[in-house]
């Protein structure tokens, strides 16, 4: 683990050294992992990020003022991470990276790329809700049972104020007042309301989440308007993978970038979830890693650029 200070604001990074001992690192494609939000770079370690190694470093981080890394008053903007994230390439002095971000790090990662595409050789998104093709989600929660209400209230949790989120900030600040409240019986909760067990760490990284979005700057930042329009993301031509699970409410999301990006890999994981990369690492592994091969080896190449369009004579 390190400390890399970027933008003024001190990142908790780890950088997994390449497995091709034959070729000098700084000549090899980085891998970069971008969490999404309420998370941190331990999503990717349980995800199997040491297998990319074989293709070149890897670089984990923690988003501004996730896991170890610094609470800053302000700055938490898609665009302000994306300038995070470019605050890291350029401290590493990396060469274009295969970018790999799931949920909210994929927000970061489209932004980046339509805003410096020559740093990035290929992206792949894994169940991203992309906001300008996707103004809302809707987060299901499974009927209470009798036995669940009455777990709920025992640890002093309205269970009326538990509903179905059309916000994925909202879904989170419920799932960690439960982690926070009910710290034994979190995983049967969950399991009965959302189908997952728990997704903060401890009660710790839990408090830590509420407490950073009870900041109004922090909320200001991460509800802003997307920098990018829908139109946009036409214009990308690197490779990429679009993978998405068939039970996630970032479906819609999918399909649609799709359109716009035809030349994009594209998997839908039959039955999976949001969560797919580290519920099913052996889905993510298998998908990712024999994508990012070919990538590697100009088997999948950049989509070519149009022809310019001919004055009228």
């Amino acid at each position: 683990m390190a400390k890399v200070i970027t933008n003024g604001v001190a990142l908790n990074v780890m950088l997994l050294p390449s497995r091709r001992r034959n070729a000098p690192q700084r000549s090899q494609t980085p891998n970069v992992f971008i969490h999404g939000l309420a998370a941190s770079q331990a999503f990717w370690y349980a995800s199997g990020a040491e297998f990319f190694t074989i293709f070149g470093p890897s670089l984990m981080y923690d988003l501004k003022g996730h896991g170890r890394s610094e609470i800053a008053p302000s700055g938490y903007s898609v665009a302000d991470m994306a300038d995070d994230l470019f605050g890291l390439l350029d401290h590493y002095d990396a060469p274009p990276a295969n970018v790999i971000a799931h949920s909210f790090g994929g927000m970061i990662a489209l932004h980046a790329a339509l805003k410096a595409p020559e740093r990035f050789k290929s992206l792949t998104l894994l169940d991203v809700r992309v906001r300008p093709l996707q103004q809302t989600i809707s987060i299901r929660m499974q009927a209470l049972t009798p036995r669940i209400r009455g777990v709920l209230e025992k640890h002093g949790i309205d269970p009326d104020s538990l509903k179905s989120s059309e916000d994925g900030i909202t879904y989170l600040n419920d799932v960690a007042r439960i982690q926070i409240a009910a710290p034994n019986d979190a995983d049967e909760i969950l399991r009965a309301l959302h189908k997952h067990p728990r997704i903060f760490k401890s009660p710790k990284s839990a408090r830590r989440w509420i407490e950073l979005t009870e900041k109004a700057s922090v909320m200001a930042g991460l509800l802003e308007k997307s920098p990018f329009h829908a139109r946009d993301l036409s214009s990308l031509r690197m490779p990429m993978n679009i993978q998405v699970g068939t039970k996630s409410p970032t479906l819609n999301s999918a399909r649609k970038l799709r359109e716009l990006c035809p030349h994009a890999l594209y998997q839908e994981h039959e039955g999976l979830g949001h969560f797919f990369p580290i519920n099913n690492s052996r889905v993510f592994l298998r998908s990712s890693l024999r994508f990012i091969r070919k990538v590697n080896v100009g088997k999948i190449p950049s989509r070519a650029a149009p022809e310019p369009k001919q004055e009228a004579s």
